[in-house]
């Protein structure tokens, strides 16, 4: 999900995408780090640490890791949680930033409660009803140790990234 995050921002022609997550403390936001380095890579881009910014899974965190890259320039930000996307917009428009005219998002979770947002944000989407039925599935086979299975995420097209209005242009 974050390398077709990361994938998305660069089809879209973002030259300095940042990535701001959280950090190693919590292993998902090791996987999805590992996803933004991948589609770099794959875009044949090198991947330059200095757009990285890593900080606690809350929106002040978002705020934080974000206000701390602008110093880069980005022109596109993959944000590896959407709580942390909502501090990531916030500091955007106190900045006087127009997202996504100046610099595109795309968040990560797409939770069926999340908080809306202006604009509505461009998030890769979790399978969160099958994440529960897996697990169920994996505990009644009798769970007897580490199992990794994979679902598959989905892109969910908002107005941050601006692939939107691109379309309509």
């Amino acid at each position: 999900g974050s390398a077709a995050a990361t994938e998305h921002l660069c089809r879209l022609g973002r030259q300095r995408v940042a990535y701001v997550g959280p950090t190693a403390d919590f292993i998902f936001g090791v996987g999805r780090l590992a996803g933004y380095r991948d589609a770099l890579a794959a875009a044949g881009r090198a991947v330059d640490d200095r757009l990285v910014r890593l900080e606690d899974t809350h929106p002040e965190g978002g705020y934080r890791a974000t206000i701390a890259v602008l110093d880069e320039q980005p022109d596109a930000i993959h944000v590896a949680t959407d709580p942390m996307a909502v501090g990531a917009l916030r500091a955007l428009r106190e900045r006087g930033l127009n997202v996504p005219r100046d610099i595109a998002v795309v968040g990560f979770d797409g939770l069926p409660n999340a908080r809306p947002t202006d604009p509505e944000l461009t998030t890769v989407v979790q399978p969160v009803g099958e994440v529960g039925r897996t697990a169920v599935h994996v505990l009644q086979q009798g769970y007897d140790g580490p199992e990794t299975v994979i679902l598959p995420t989905s892109l969910h097209i908002g107005d941050s990234c601006g692939a939107r209005s691109m379309a309509t242009d």
